[in-house]
């Protein structure tokens, strides 16, 4: 029963959107600015609706001999999922519209943009379907909505976008390694089926690495303490070792490791700094 429990908290995305609400309350503490907390239930909302959304769509793209567990999944409890997306949307349409007009300005920029991951929008694709931009798009979108709080585009503020990006794109290599067969029947070229699956793997820690180098620089720059550099360090260590064992993994390594990772470094800056208070 608890497996079961575990496997739907993971494969619903409810997992990654909880990640994604301790990532930005991380960002909110970092900057030593009050806690928006309408934001923070905006990212979890977003998350679970545009990665579920994703989900829906991937069903209808690929043949059903293509499904993994994380297909099936969805397959099989269609009307939970209906109900928990419409609190989910319920709740993230209140949310944004508590946010103050400057974070909505700054939010249209990555919103659009997973709108148009997920939603068919140029020439009947959607923008994740174009030649080797996915990857681009998702570290993109991830390191704004983590930037976005600090409401400037200050030295800090770039280099903690640079930092994020980095870890993201490092992050995500493993998912297009994971999608590369599929990928290639679908005829999108991505870095992973343009390459070796060593290669890959190589670049992926490569962009760990200098994440946690611009990481130091920030420390440096007596924007990170000695602790916060600390607790990033060791999830950019512990993201390097888990991306270095994921080749031929089931689904439940990514979602949950992988995707865990983003969780990791959220739940380590959070009680630290909540603790520090």
């Amino acid at each position: 029963m608890i497996k079961k429990l575990i496997r739907f908290y993971v494969f619903s995305n409810i997992h990654i959107s909880l990640a994604a609400g301790l990532f930005v309350l991380s960002s909110f503490l970092i900057s030593n600015i009050g806690i928006d907390w309408s934001y923070v239930v905006f990212i979890i909302c977003g998350t679970f609706i545009i990665y579920n959304i994703n989900r829906f769509i991937a069903l209808k793209k690929i043949g059903a001999s293509q499904w993994s567990e994380r297909h099936l999944v969805f397959e099989h409890r269609k009307t939970l999922f209906s109900t928990l997306s419409i609190l989910f949307i319920l709740c993230g349409t209140i949310s944004f519209f508590s946010l103050s007009s400057a974070l909505k300005k700054w939010l249209l920029i990555p919103m659009t943009i997973s709108l148009a991951y997920v939603i068919p929008s140029f020439n009947k694709q959607r923008i994740r379907d174009l030649p080797y931009l996915k990857i681009i798009l998702i570290g993109f979108a991830w390191s704004s909505f983590y930037t976005i709080p600090r409401l400037n585009l200050n030295l800090a503020s770039q280099f903690i976008f640079l930092e994020k990006f980095l870890f993201f794109i490092g992050l995500t290599i493993p998912f297009d390694l994971r999608d590369s067969e599929v990928d290639k029947i679908s005829g999108l070229k991505t870095l992973a089926n343009s390459i070796s699956q060593k290669g890959s793997i190589r670049i992926a820690i490569l962009l760990l690495i200098f994440a946690s180098l611009v990481a130091f620089f920030l420390y440096h720059l007596k924007v990170y303490s000695l602790q916060i550099l600390g607790l990033l360090s060791l999830s950019y260590i512990v993201s390097g070792l888990l991306v270095f064992k994921s080749n031929g993994r089931r689904d439940f390594y990514y979602l949950a490791y992988l995707d865990g990772m983003i969780f990791l470094q959220g739940v380590l800056i959070s009680i630290h700094l909540f603790f520090s208070i």
